[in-house]
């Protein structure tokens, strides 16, 4: 997951540094448009339960 993640979060510098030259209110759209669903489905993705270490593993049981 972790590894999706960083590349969830590389997509969305990418896609802001691509807009870097755009106009102020012409990057917003773009945020909005592009930007906002691929942070929503991070933010889902990270909320989903974990499955292979539901309880955590450290420290390790008595």
């Amino acid at each position: 997951m972790t590894a999706e993640a960083l590349r969830r979060i590389a997509d969305l510098y990418a896609l802001d540094w691509r807009a870097r030259a755009l106009d102020a209110a012409v990057r917003q759209l773009l945020r909005e448009q592009k930007s906002l669903p691929k942070l929503q489905a991070l933010h889902d993705r990270l909320q989903l339960p974990r499955r292979r270490h539901p309880e955590p593993c450290w420290p390790p049981p008595d």
